[in-house]
């Protein structure tokens, strides 16, 4: 039987919010990333954990790192 293992660059715990994010970001550079979370699912609604703060962050983060699908 022939195995193969995959090589990532970073390994994220948490897909939530922040991981996700990360994620992208380092993605975009060219990382190979591997997202792993305890869960099927994120524990929010989407959308359910942003706030004016978080707009503006993202906003900035798009802004930063050339990612236009974070604008808001």
């Amino acid at each position: 039987m022939t195995s193969s293992l995959e090589k990532f660059d970073v390994i994220i715990l948490g897909s939530g919010l922040a991981g996700s994010i990360l994620a992208t970001i380092l993605a975009k550079q060219g990382l190979r990333i591997l997202s792993i979370d305890k869960s099927s699912h994120s524990r929010f609604a989407i959308g359910e954990a942003m706030t004016p703060d978080t707009d503006l962050i993202m906003s900035i983060l798009s802004y930063k790192f050339s990612i236009p699908e974070f604008g808001i």
